[in-house]
């Protein structure tokens, strides 16, 4: 039994009624993924004034290829949940520059995902982690931004309570890790090492992201920046804890130190005096970022479309359906249970 919120599913069931199930599943999950790289370009521009590192940090979220693989022919809720997750920051960063409007954008998109994913409750570890870096470094806080945490801290945890309350009582801490055996779980990442996560990621946001993670830690303040910071450490810890899945957790890193890159990279063009030695450095990186993400998210892209379901397999479950009782039993992998559900009834 899977015990989670229902906003996507019932989003994909209503428009099922408009439109037919398959071109649902193929179109507005991408579409959904697709906001991301928009709002990536709203957090860019709250970073940096310089078009370039705005424009290959739009390019970098766009093909980062282990979004760009996922998201695709998908219909996990991943690709409903980036764009809300960062969406969500992006409000927070217009608060914290005492831009009130935007509290009701902020507390709307929060409760959207707090009826779509568990999930959210990363968002609200991060925020309280960029709370404490707003008062251990002694910046400007602003009180809407400060209340504004505490009451989604208390609102988050509460209603995730009372949500899930039956299903914590009867399994206790094991639902942090979904329940997944012992002996599984020691081998939960074992198919990923540092290298696979810096690919599925692209390497240059990779450097660049941990750059800017180094120099506002030791160097440099800047409360917009930070934000961005207490989410990547977030997420990073809950992968080695193995609280969150994999994939989505290289997706979440993925889109983070893609936006941390916009500030280092602005930082690293300031040193270059020179128009034509920018017009060079900026050619240079539109090659990297070609060959470290482009090039990787078309390949896995193409993987994952080979690796679809053949006409052939979906032939077998229509033979399935016309040939056996619904009392049967029909072995396969978990994966494929959907498949088998809705094709073979």
């Amino acid at each position: 039994v899977l015990y989670l919120p229902p906003l996507y599913y019932y989003v994909l069931a209503g428009l099922n009624f408009i439109f037919p199930i398959v071109f649902v599943g193929k179109l507005f999950p991408n579409l959904f993924a697709s906001l991301i790289v928009i709002i990536s370009y709203l957090i860019a521009a709250r970073l940096t004034k310089n078009s370039a590192a705005r424009i290959f940090t739009v390019l970098m979220v766009g093909f980062i290829p282990i979004l760009f693989s996922e998201t695709l022919n998908s219909m996990s809720s991943n690709s409903f949940v980036l764009p809300l997750v960062f969406f969500t920051l992006y409000c927070m960063m217009r608060i914290a520059n005492h831009e009130k409007q935007f509290i009701g954008y902020f507390i709307t998109a929060l409760l959207v995902l707090r009826i779509t994913t568990p999930s959210v409750i990363f968002l609200i570890f991060a925020l309280l982690l960029y709370l404490l870096f707003v008062f251990v470094e002694g910046l400007k806080k602003s009180r809407a931004e400060i209340e504004l945490i505490l009451f989604s801290t208390f609102l988050i945890i509460w209603t995730l309570f009372v949500g899930f309350k039956n299903v914590f009582l009867n399994n206790g801490l094991a639902i942090l890790w979904q329940n997944i055996p012992q002996e599984l779980l020691k081998n939960y990442f074992a198919g990923t090492n540092l290298l696979t996560a810096i690919y599925l990621i692209g390497i240059i946001p990779f450097v660049f992201g941990l750059y800017t993670i180094y120099r506002f830690a030791f160097r440099e303040k800047e409360n917009k920046t930070y934000l961005l910071i207490s989410f990547a450490i977030v997420i990073g810890l809950l992968m080695w804890l193995r609280l969150i899945a994999l994939n989505l957790a290289l997706m979440l890193i993925g889109v983070v130190t893609a936006l941390l890159f916009a500030k280092s990279y602005t930082l690293l063009l300031s040193k270059i005096k020179n128009r034509k030695l920018k017009f060079m450095f900026n050619i240079l990186f539109f090659l990297l970022i070609v060959s470290s993400s482009i090039i990787p998210s078309i390949t896995l892209a193409s993987n994952k479309i080979k690796d679809a379901y053949s006409n052939e397999e979906i032939e077998a479950l229509a033979w399935i359906k016309d040939n056996t009782d619904k009392e049967d039993i029909i072995l396969s992998t978990l994966n494929e249970g959907h498949l088998i559900a809705t094709v073979a009834e």
